[in-house]
């Protein structure tokens, strides 16, 4: 009994990416995930790129990176410390599809875990993705939508905690 307690005291730490070719769409999903309404803000744009959520026993950090080629070695050198990646994007440009596959067909390889590719833009229903993309779970969401970005989150955890 006093194992089973501290086994549910102990927390599990993740590491997630989040890949997102617009700044807003993604410092706001980062956001909803921590549950906070008002960050400080530059030029206004809200400053969040990085974050520490707590979901269950589990604790995430969260590291947000840019959707573009330029970024390509910030992404290599976090692909050794996270366990999955969530990759945010709208069905519009063709241009931030293009970068999400790119992120996502550098950083297969080095990140094991999970993928999740977030459609950002629900009045397109479907990003077009590579053929190279099979194990990535998609799903929908404003970036703004609490409980669906904490869904998605909580179902990468499932996935994380069963490996």
């Amino acid at each position: 009994m006093a194992n089973a307690r501290a086994r549910l005291r102990t927390k599990r730490i993740f590491n997630l990416m989040i890949i997102g070719a617009d700044r807003r769409t993604r410092n706001a999903f980062i956001q909803s995930l921590l549950g906070e309404n008002n960050m400080e803000e530059e030029n206004g744009l809200p400053l969040l790129n990085f974050g520490k959520v707590k979901s269950g026993p589990y604790s995430v950090n969260l590291y947000g990176i840019p959707a573009d080629p330029r970024f390509a070695k910030i992404w290599q050198a976090f692909a050794p410390k996270v366990e999955g990646m969530i990759l945010l994007g709208g069905a519009g440009s063709e241009k931030d599809i293009s970068n999400l596959n790119y992120a996502f067909s550098l950083l297969r390889e080095d990140v094991k875990g999970p993928a999740i590719l977030v459609n950002t833009d629900p009045v397109h229903y479907e990003i077009p993705l590579e053929e190279n993309m099979p194990d990535v779970k998609t799903f929908t969401c404003f970036p703004s939508d609490r409980i669906r970005a904490a869904g998605i989150l909580k179902d990468l955890l499932a996935e994380l905690n069963c490996r």
